[in-house]
């Protein structure tokens, strides 16, 4: 916050304005703004009313607001200014963006990333050159095209493509060659990740207790503390039931902008890495 430019702060300030001129404070239990006569006349909570609210010193709410914060601004404070504002996804992105620059690293609501528009069923069931599927941020499987389903046995797919990975006796004996080096040691430390990013995830938390219970993965979770590791590129070996053939597939995914942290994953069987891709520069005159 303290690298913040002028204009920065100005619109720091104007946001904030906007979104407090909008919530009576009645509604918290607090007196009601003056309208007539002396004093501040201006709709919605005041600055002494947000920190009553979020229970700081007088003054602190208006220092923060004005770009004069004394101290470091916590995650804690913008998300307790986040939650008393209802701020929206969008409108959360913006105050964290204001503030520290950059992408906030949670969402305010656990179910964020659990739901996605129906468009991305009929994206994924339409593509026909390679597996493809779409699961929210606590990996059930929320949409999957043909070729996916015929990687499982009986083409029937997992709910939940990480408690398939990690704790499916067949996937750790057929379905994914190499269990422990290929897999478990990469797909384990996201786990971990997504559980540490939204600890109030009730699926993501289940999924976890799942998977430390267990006699063969609870110990490899334990004791795997590499960091994450994005798959993004990754060659994985992988057991194609419906071929009965054991194939290479390099993971693609992305994450849809409308639900972070679920994802859209292809997975490129038999793929001969090329050159990447970078932008075109057109010849020097």
């Amino acid at each position: 916050m303290d690298r913040r430019g002028r204009g920065d702060k100005a619109v720091l300030k104007a946001f904030l304005c906007g979104l407090r001129g909008k919530h009576d404070p009645a509604d918290f239990g607090l007196p009601p703004t003056r309208t007539s006569g002396s004093g501040r006349r201006a709709p919605g909570l005041t600055q002494d009313n947000m920190d009553q609210l979020t229970g700081h010193s007088s003054g602190t709410y208006g220092r923060f607001e004005g770009g004069r914060p004394r101290g470091l601004v916590t995650a804690e404070y913008l998300e307790s200014v986040a939650r008393i504002l209802q701020l929206t996804r969008e409108q959360w992105t913006t105050l964290w963006h204001l503030v520290y620059g950059h992408q906030p690293p949670h969402t305010l609501d656990p179910e964020d990333g659990m739901s996605l528009g129906g468009h991305w069923g009929a994206i994924v069931r339409a593509q026909t050159a390679f597996p493809c599927y779409v699961n929210d941020l606590a990996w059930n499987l929320l949409a999957s095209n043909q070729l996916f389903d015929d990687l499982f046995p009986e083409g029937i797919p997992p709910h939940n493509t990480m408690e398939w990975m990690v704790l499916s006796p067949y996937a750790r004996t057929i379905g994914l060659p190499d269990w422990q080096s290929s897999w478990a040691r990469m797909v384990l430390p996201q786990l971990r990740a997504a559980c540490n990013d939204y600890p109030d995830n009730p699926d993501l938390a289940a999924l976890e207790r799942r998977v430390t219970s267990d006699p063969v993965a609870g110990p490899l979770y334990a004791s795997t503390l590499e960091a994450y590791h994005q798959p993004d590129g990754n060659s994985r070996p992988l057991w194609h039931a419906g071929q009965g053939r054991r194939i290479s597939v390099t993971i693609a995914p992305a994450t849809p902008f409308g639900a972070p942290g679920a994802r859209l994953t292809y997975l490129v069987p038999d793929y001969v890495p090329g050159p990447p891709l970078r932008r075109a520069v057109p010849p020097c005159t």
